[in-house]
């Protein structure tokens, strides 16, 4: 907890660190998110109404394929370039979904609108 410490620049270089170890289960979470980096391939999400919208963004210039099953907004094999916000604030409707990509790297955001959560 409290890896943004409430600054841009903490924030920032924790992302950087969740980057240089892509791919590990590691989690920076702070009161009203979590934050995971993950590789290619797929990848199951458990719903958790502490954290009720998940954003997907791409970290790398380009992820491909990428597909989201059991959310209110799915997607088949679209493509998705940085600074795309189409995935932004998504919902799971079922008790749990997947996500999947070919290439890329994307970051996924559990986000709630309470600083009291979790």
């Amino acid at each position: 907890f409290g890896a943004t410490g409430g600054r841009l620049d903490h924030l920032f270089g924790n992302v950087e660190l969740l980057l240089k170890y892509a791919g590990r289960p590691i989690e920076l979470i702070d009161r009203q998110n979590v934050l995971t980096v993950h590789l290619p391939g797929v990848h199951t999400v458990a719903r958790d109404d502490r954290y009720r919208y998940v954003s997907y963004i791409p970290i790398s210039e380009t992820v491909a394929e990428l597909t989201l099953m059991g959310f209110k907004y799915p997607l088949t094999n679209c493509h998705i370039s940085r600074g795309s916000t189409l995935c932004i604030s998504n919902e799971l409707i079922q008790s749990s979904g997947t996500f999947s990509f070919s290439e890329g790297i994307l970051m996924m955001i559990r986000s709630s609108d309470f600083a009291g959560c979790p």
